[in-house]
């Protein structure tokens, strides 16, 4: 990646192929025309050399999410439930791009809670980069993915506390499990 000034922008598509080539082509094309750090993960399925890969974007094979999301700024994806769970648990907004399967409703959430927006799989470049830039600009799908993160470290942290609670109980000797 030649140029790294910007918001960095994770496009992180299925493993599997779900003919997300050309859906991600058109996302490579709306990133070289913003002021963003492209990081995109290709998976098993797509070979990087089928890409025209503008100098703001750097490719990889796979790159763990989590090595990326601490300091992105938005996550372009197909709205696959993993991908979407580890965005929002760092906080991070989406611009989802569905292709299929349950894809759908885990978008159309994302955008109801305000922690995204969903963009057609046919969509051009010019559609895609607005929808990136109003995800980057607008503060409100920050907030709101943000919202989202806090509840979910709730949830993990009760959940946690609750199985350590579980665990102490199944640790006291049994003369004291008798009524």
């Amino acid at each position: 990646m030649k140029s790294g000034t910007g918001p960095t922008v994770l496009v992180s598509f299925s493993t599997s192929n779900q003919g997300q080539g050309a859906v991600i082509q058109v996302v490579l094309d709306a990133l070289a025309t913003l002021p963003a750090r492209g990081i995109v993960t290709l998976g098993p399925a797509l070979e990087r050399s089928h890409f025209r890969i503008p100098e703001n974007v750097a490719v990889f094979d796979h790159l763990p999410h989590s090595a990326v999301l601490p300091g992105a700024a938005a996550v372009i994806t197909h709205a696959g439930h993993r991908t979407v769970m580890a965005a929002l648990a760092h906080g991070v907004p989406l611009v989802c791009i569905p292709m299929g399967r349950d894809q759908y409703y885990v978008a159309g959430r994302v955008a109801s809670v305000g922690a995204g927006v969903v963009v057609d799989r046919n969509s051009t470049a010019d559609v895609i980069g607005r929808a990136i830039r109003e995800v980057l600009e607008h503060p409100g799908f920050r907030q709101h993915a943000e919202e989202i993160r806090r509840a979910i470290d709730i949830t993990v942290h009760s959940d946690l506390a609750m199985h350590e609670l579980e665990n102490l109980g199944s640790a006291a000797p049994s003369s004291q499990l008798t009524d």
